[in-house]
């Protein structure tokens, strides 16, 4: 007589396809839930800057206009007594400068403008209205490709006051005629350079005030290199 015997040996779960496609499943259900719950997070806080800036720019905005408006009117009907035309004066200007700087925040904060091509628009704008009142010629070159960078805002508000600082000094203190602003990207590197044909100043010597230094702090504080090339007569 014969005897046939025959057996299987089943492959461990962890081993069999459908255990596969369930792992692959939960793997993916959990990447998919991280990234909803970052994207809702970053839809929320852009929420929240869009309505602060709104709330900033028409509370606090409209309230600062009307302070200068008043502040001229009373200036224009206060008279002959310059104690009082010297405080009304004060209060002007004191409300213009926080309505420029209000500007700059509440752009800052608008997550509208997070891209480059809001605050290239935007530089323009500001250094076009300067040079014309000043009659100086302005050369302003946009980089390239500028739909396809974008910055958070705390990063885009520090260079544009760089910007800024930079293009007040090349017009208040040079007595330039020509003020060049170009952009140029490599790779992942923006640069930025501002030159003026003005007087020019010593970087080593002399009294520089606190807008240099504050540059320098900006461009540190957005991991920026930063550089003054200038001497008298340049």
């Amino acid at each position: 007589n014969e005897a046939t015997f025959s057996f299987s040996i089943l492959p461990p779960f962890w081993k069999t396809w459908w255990f596969l496609l369930l792992a692959i499943a939960l793997v993916s259900a959990v990447v998919y839930f991280i990234y909803r719950y970052q994207l809702n997070k970053k839809l929320e806080v852009e929420r929240l800057r869009l309505r602060i800036s709104r709330d900033l720019h028409d509370d606090i905005g409209s309230a600062l206009t009307s302070i200068n408006v008043l502040s001229k009117v009373a200036l224009s009907k206060g008279g002959g007594n310059m104690e009082i035309g010297g405080y009304l004066s004060q209060i002007k200007n004191a409300a213009s400068d926080t309505m420029e700087s209000m500007s700059d925040i509440v752009w800052a904060i608008n997550p509208q403008n997070d891209k480059l091509e809001a605050m290239i628009s935007r530089m323009k704008e500001f250094a076009a209205e300067i040079c014309e009142a000043k009659q100086v010629d302005l050369d302003f070159v946009q980089p390239q490709e500028t739909e396809k960078i974008s910055f958070d805002a705390a990063k885009r508000k520090n260079i544009f006051l760089i910007f800024k600082e930079s293009v007040n000094n090349a017009i208040k203190y040079s007595n330039c005629t020509m003020l060049y602003i170009g952009f140029e990207k490599e790779a992942n590197r923006l640069m930025m350079e501002i030159r003026d044909n003005g007087r020019g100043f010593d970087v080593h010597h002399g009294r520089t005030g606190n807008g240099l230094k504050s540059m320098k702090e900006r461009a540190m504080v957005i991991g920026a290199a930063f550089a003054i090339q200038s001497k008298p007569g340049e």
